[in-house]
């Protein structure tokens, strides 16, 4: 077998086991082989191929150590687009084996749809940004529940600012103090456990600035309105190369930020933003306060719905080379912010009751019809109806 470097390998993994399936030249199927998931087995079946052997494998959930191992035998592992090489194999049915099969006869073919495949150091790095949305996450659900329980007993704090700061902390409590015995017993337990997730996430914060290296790319991220340095190491990490993206289109569409659209017969019907993306990335320019992926704020909704503008936003920050194609061109707003919710960060922005943001922003939207918007467009724009305000920041 070793003189020969004509095979394409097929993997239909699993949680507990592989089915690896191996094509000749000619893609015919030479033989079949069921590896259980134990350290160093998918080395050992793959080590006395060729090296530089393709192997093609399916995004699945744990496909992290299988390319590792694919690469330490000395193979080349290709990452397919699950959803899509489904529909280019036509199968009816659903096996194992056709599974294997397809992959190997799409890798021969030349037709697999293939993804990056990001490096090992830059998939560890991603762990750290991605378990802050964890907690992050965590923390917006503890107070929004609380939130919920003040409005349960008509009780609330005389401010517009964030009721958790430490600032605001005797009041908080004295607040809480006025609940029924077991309803202040569980909003206290919620405070004490929010304290816990915030020093996590400080904690985080603390590793991502001392692990990862500020970088020309992440500075260019952090010339744009919005991000910060936390949420730009993100962008920065989760896009890794920008040079993968063919056009500024390509990009908008994988990191989320335009809508769904339908379309026939010189009709569009615009919708909610996409869902297959990348949610990482979406959530980031999401979480900017009035940044890339917001109604309102410093070019948000405009970011959001036009891969045109899109093409001036995200070129001139994330090009990695910026002299290539001359000066960066950055996106200017003049006009300030309209609206309270616009000067609101995310996480407050989202503890608002529907009625209080709509209220806040009649001004905004009023202003905006008679100015000769769209006011459905506009009204989506400016309330949030083409951003999902629920994702935590």
């Amino acid at each position: 077998m070793s003189n020969q470097a004509h095979y394409k390998v097929g993997c239909d993994a699993h949680k507990r086991y592989s089915l690896f399936a191996v094509l000749d030249g000619n893609g015919k199927v030479l033989r079949r082989r069921r590896i259980d998931h134990e350290p160093g087995a998918i080395r050992a079946f793959l080590s006395p191929f060729p090296p530089g052997t393709p192997v093609a494998l399916e995004t699945v959930g744990n496909w992290y150590w299988i390319v590792d191992e694919i690469e330490e035998a000395g193979c080349v592992p290709h990452l397919a687009h699950a959803a899509k090489a489904k529909l280019m194999m036509g199968y009816v049915h659903k096996t194992d084996k056709l599974d294997a099969d397809g992959l190997g006869l799409l890798l021969h073919n030349g037709t697999l749809p293939s993804v990056w495949i990001p490096p090992g150091e830059l998939r560890d790095e991603r762990e750290l940004p991605r378990t802050r949305m964890t907690f992050s996450k965590m923390r917006t659900q503890l107070k929004n529940r609380m939130h919920a329980t003040f409005a349960k007993y008509g009780l609330s704090l005389d401010t517009l600012s964030d009721i958790y700061a430490a600032k605001w902390r005797a009041e908080l409590t004295r607040v809480i103090g006025r609940l029924p015995e077991e309803t202040r017993r569980c909003m206290e337990q919620e405070l004490e456990l929010l304290d816990l997730v915030q020093g996590q996430i400080d904690r985080l914060e603390a590793r991502i600035l001392e692990r990862v290296r500020i970088t020309p790319t992440i500075q260019l991220v952090m010339s744009l309105p919005g991000p910060a340095e936390i949420l730009s190491i993100v962008i920065d990490r989760e896009v890794g190369s920008i040079e993968r993206f063919s056009c500024p289109k390509h990009f908008c569409g994988y990191a989320g930020t335009v809508p769904k659209v339908k379309g026939s017969g010189g009709k569009f019907h615009y919708g909610r933003m996409i869902k297959q993306c990348n949610n990482y990335l979406k959530w980031a320019f999401i979480a900017c306060p009035g940044g890339l992926g917001q109604g309102g704020g410093e070019c948000g909704g405009s970011a959001a719905a036009s891969p045109e503008l899109a093409e001036e936003v995200c070129g001139a920050a994330l090009r990695t080379h910026p002299a290539e194609e001359g000066a960066c061109r950055r996106c200017r707003c003049d006009s300030p912010p309209s609206s309270r919710s616009q000067l609101l960060g995310a996480e407050e922005r989202r503890a608002l009751s529907g009625a209080e943001l709509q209220a806040t922003d009649k001004v905004t939207l009023n202003h905006s019809v008679q100015a000769g918007a769209d006011p459905c467009l506009t009204k989506s724009r400016v309330l949030g109806g083409m951003v999902p305000v629920r994702t935590a920041s």
